[in-house]
Formats: C-alpha cells, sequence, structure tokens
C-alpha cells in the first residue's frame, strides 16, 4: 500500500510541474462492488483510489516562495579520522 500511494504521489507531483492537475481520490467509490465489476478486480484485489488528471486551473501559477538566511540555522560536520 506504502509504495502505491508513493507512486501515486510522484506522478501527481511529475503532472503538476508539467502544468496538468490532478486529484486523488478514494473512499467509497473504490469499495463499491460496481467500481470492481467495471476494472475486473478479482475478490482478492483491492481498489486504494483513482487519480483523475486534468487540464490545471488557468490562473496564474503559485509565486515561489523566497528562501531567507539560513546561516543561523544549518552547521557543518567535520569528520574526524578515527584512531585505530
Amino acid at each position: 500500500m506504502a509504495a502505491a500511494s508513493s507512486v501515486a504521489y510522484g506522478l501527481m507531483l511529475l503532472l503538476h510541474s508539467r502544468g496538468y492537475g490532478s486529484i486523488w481520490r478514494t473512499g467509497r467509490m473504490c469499495e463499491s462492488g460496481a467500481a470492481h465489476e467495471l476494472l475486473g478486480l478479482a475478490p482478492t484485489e483491492r481498489l486504494l483510489g483513482s487519480l483523475d488528471i486534468g487540464t490545471a486551473d488557468g490562473g496564474e501559477p503559485p509565486a515561489r516562495r523566497r528562501t531567507g538566511d539560513l546561516a543561523d540555522h544549518v552547521s557543518t560536520f567535520a569528520s574526524r579520522p578515527v584512531p585505530v
């Protein structure tokens, strides 16, 4: 289940980066007998969700966040030789 959801999430990120819109849907639709019959699922198979893909909203893309100065929040790890 974790692998399937990771693949769906990765696909959504790819689609959005290419200008498409997508929505992950789950719930009662996935549990319906009609959906299982339509997809030809075996009794041992389970539908986790569906990915609806379409044209993204025609509005302007969201502005990228500006990064602040992170120098106070970052440290450097310097490795030392281990004595033998």
